[in-house]
């Protein structure tokens, strides 16, 4: 989750920057800006959902109770649909 947020610090708020300023510098209507607000938003939305269930992924597959009853077949990644949008990321399944 701290991937995704240092991400978005770093990349995510310059683009939110710059859509506030083609808002008031090119007078773009409210929708433009509350649009394009929505699609960084949603974008850090998907980013920490990928990024928690990669690391719960990690710790079932580290888990030593998991290896006692369980194995790793094999890993995939895989893609669910949130109000966000659409998430991919990483799964590992086990027998």
């Amino acid at each position: 989750m701290y991937n995704s947020i240092q991400h978005f610090i770093e990349f995510g708020t310059k683009k939110i920057e710059k859509r506030i300023r083609e808002f008031i510098q090119e007078k773009k209507d409210l929708a433009d800006l509350v649009l394009g607000l929505q699609e960084e938003l949603n974008a850090l939305g998907r980013d920490i959902t990928a990024e928690i269930l990669e690391d719960m992924d990690d710790y079932l597959r580290n888990s030593t109770s998991r290896k006692t009853h369980w194995e790793i077949v094999r890993k995939d990644r895989t893609e669910i649909l949130t109000s966000f949008g659409p998430v991919s990321f990483e799964r590992t399944y086990f027998i």
